[in-house]
């Protein structure tokens, strides 16, 4: 086979010059603009026929849309997990503020996120609708990757439910997700 110097033609390409396709993330241009955030919930021991959540909340005034880009979903105990994962508008119980919200971008001044992220035990979910639901074996963690594809507009909130799949088996666990924000046009 043969390639020409001025890359204008081969024996097997017809081509004017070197093609360059790049795909940068939006995860990535908004980690550049500190506007990509992690949070995480503090790990949770949870008893038999308990249920945690982690829920991350779009305040109705907060003034931007969330576009979620992964969420992990870890299991530190012997037990395998499921984890369900809901998008809706409504949620009640005991509820905690995670503390645990940063900004990817440790170069430039640290834009705080909009959103509020929550975690608990036993809530009461009102007015959500079931997304996804990933199984978590013992001492794993699952990654599921969503590129930006979950938007959660003003007033809705993103919640994962994680239990145990045996019986009578107490559980330890933590949730984080990470996201972009960008302003609710």
């Amino acid at each position: 086979m043969r390639y020409d110097e001025d890359f204008g033609s081969s024996d097997f390409c017809s081509c004017k010059g070197p093609e360059i396709i790049s795909d940068i993330r939006n995860g990535y241009r908004k980690s550049l603009q500190a506007e990509y955030y992690k949070a995480t919930m503090e790990l949770q021991e949870v008893g038999s026929l308990e249920k945690v959540y982690f829920v991350l909340a779009n305040p109705k005034a907060s003034g931007v849309n969330v576009y979620i880009n992964r969420v992990l979903s870890m299991n530190f105990s012997q037990v395998p997990l499921g984890a369900i994962r809901y998008i809706g508008s409504k949620i009640g119980g005991n509820i905690e503020i995670s503390e645990w919200i940063r900004s990817t971008n440790t170069y430039q001044d640290k834009k705080e996120s909009m959103i509020n992220v929550y975690f608990g035990k036993n809530l009461f979910l009102k007015e959500l609708r079931a997304e996804s639901r990933v199984s978590v074996p013992p001492f794993k963690t699952d990654v599921s990757e969503f590129n930006g594809e979950i938007l959660l507009a003003p007033g809705n909130c993103y919640v994962t439910e994680v239990a145990a799949l045996v019986l009578n088996e107490d559980f330890t666990t933590a949730v984080s997700a990470e996201w972009w924000e960008e302003p609710d046009i």
